[in-house]
């Protein structure tokens, strides 16, 4: 039943998302502008934290002993 709901339902989504689309072309594009940004930006970001990543040296981790004194 769920499939059929959604065979139904995804013409009908695409059908007024598309006339939506026709209808105003201005909110598109300033839409279409704001999501380029942002793809951007993240783009930059993940490009900056893998090279700051692969920069840094790999460092051993240390472990610190504790010294127990016997006898006290």
């Amino acid at each position: 039943m769920k499939t059929i709901v959604k065979l139904i339902m995804a013409p009908i989504v695409a059908y007024f998302g598309l006339n939506w689309a026709a209808a105003n072309p201005l909110l598109l594009k300033g839409l279409r502008n704001k999501v380029d940004q942002r793809v951007e930006t993240g783009y930059e970001f993940a490009l900056f934290q893998y090279k700051s990543y692969s920069s840094e040296p790999a460092q051993p981790t240390k472990k610190k002993k504790k010294d127990k004194k016997k006898g006290d």
